[in-house]
């Protein structure tokens, strides 16, 4: 569905807002792209049919949305956020490569044109985060994550390709992993996956919210994020301060929206306070 851009914000109002919708069942997946994005930078190199405000603009994000609706039909998911925004754009990458050279301005972009960094930086801040990292710094990272692709797809086939991501990565697994883990699956791929990631695999950069003794809920009026990273061996229970639970198993992690100011509290009587940017909160032992 191309629609123009006062339609589609009519349509969706997240943020970053998505592309695409998955299928159910065996229903078609739908990728919604705006007409045309005129505020955007252009990109070097790009013909006129290309360049922002003009009709074929946005024709190279059409094959990140497929390659989402192509890893559901092909049954290949990760726990790991950024995994599942990286696998899309390896088909992406594949797909220029092997018959798109007309857009080969778009992977020369990405390979010499390194972009500055934002307020997040590192893949943990995405895995964590998500879309709570912000649109402008959430396109930064499909940035980065576009430049790994182009490394992980050279020398590689689509049907090679899609196998080796079904074997890593099959959707009746779904499970977190750590950093390391992950190296070692891509590094199958094609090894040096940490050396070209760089300082996106370094540690994360949110700002920590250690749980403390409940004191008087004070909830403010903006929405924020807490990102709870569960690595003690029981499950952990939270109780927001609206009085839901959230239950987060052994080895995993869970973003929780809440109101700034509003205290969620653990099982053994401790609280985690939200403030106004996203924190993370690590529980080594419950």
């Amino acid at each position: 569905m191309v629609l123009s851009n006062s339609t589609r914000d009519k349509l969706v109002d997240t943020n970053p807002s998505p592309h695409n919708y998955l299928p159910t069942g065996d229903a078609a997946g739908v990728i919604v792209i705006p007409a045309a994005s005129p505020s955007v930078e252009p990109i070097p190199g790009a013909d006129d049919d290309h360049k922002p405000g003009h009709p074929l603009q946005n024709e190279f994000v059409l094959f990140h949305e497929y390659g989402h609706l192509l890893a559901h039909r092909l049954k290949i998911w990760s726990g790991n956020n950024w995994v599942n925004e990286l696998v899309p754009n390896i088909f992406m990458n594949t797909y220029l490569v092997q018959s798109r050279t007309d857009l080969d301005f778009v992977l020369q972009d990405r390979r010499k044109n390194p972009r500055p960094a934002l307020r997040y930086t590192s893949l943990a801040d995405l895995d964590y985060l998500y879309g709570a990292v912000g649109a402008e710094n959430y396109y930064w990272f499909q940035f980065q994550l576009e430049r790994i692709a182009d490394f992980l797809a050279q020398g590689q086939t689509m049907p090679g390709i899609a196998t080796k991501l079904q074997s890593e990565f099959p959707a009746g697994r779904q499970k977190q992993e750590t950093l390391d883990e992950l190296n070692g699956r891509f590094s199958r791929i094609r090894a040096g996956f940490l050396e070209m990631a760089g300082s996106l695999a370094g540690p994360t950069t949110i700002s920590k919210n250690d749980p403390a003794a409940c004191g008087d809920a004070t909830p403010g009026t903006s929405r924020t994020t807490v990102a709870v990273d569960n690595r003690s061996s029981r499950p952990v229970v939270l109780t927001l301060f609206e009085g839901a639970t959230r239950t987060i198993q052994p080895r995993s992690w869970l973003a929780i929206g809440a109101m700034a100011g509003a205290p969620i509290k653990l099982a053994d009587g401790r609280c985690v306070v939200p403030r106004s940017e996203p924190t993370l909160t690590i529980i080594e032992s419950e």
